[in-house]
């Protein structure tokens, strides 16, 4: 496996394996090479490390899934604007559950976050996927 790392083989899986897993490190060759189009003019060493390391990508927090991230995030992006217990209702999941998602997802940049004031009582916490209008 180190030989074929070093002659440019992107991911190994050992088998048995899950759809999910290969689907996972198809979309990370398809990031890596969009990333690579788009590259900057000067490089900064974040990216550099970017692609000489890339094992040092953030991993979830501990108790989060990318399945479950993955409908978290496609329900946001669909809704536009939610609350965590929006999107709890529409995917079935615990209000707490889908706060820790979006919580992640605003703290990774994906979804920025706001305070809505015009509930009775305490604010509500709205998110928008980022890059809605």
């Amino acid at each position: 496996m180190r030989e074929a790392r070093l002659l440019g083989v992107r991911h190994y899986l050992v088998k048995p394996f899950t759809v999910v897993d290969l689907h996972q490190r198809i979309d990370d060759i398809v990031q890596e090479r969009a990333a690579g189009a788009a590259a900057p003019q000067r490089l900064a060493q974040g990216d550099v490390d970017a692609v000489m390391r890339p094992s040092t990508r953030a991993a979830l927090p501990k108790g989060l899934t990318t399945e479950t991230l993955a409908l978290v995030a496609g329900e946001l992006t669909a809704r536009r604007e939610a609350s965590a217990a929006d999107i709890a209702e529409a995917i079935g999941l615990s209000r707490v559950s889908c706060r820790r998602y979006l919580e992640h997802l605003a703290s990774t940049g994906a979804a920025e976050k706001s305070l809505d004031y015009a509930t009775a009582g305490r604010p509500s916490t709205r998110y928008r996927a980022r890059g809605s209008a």
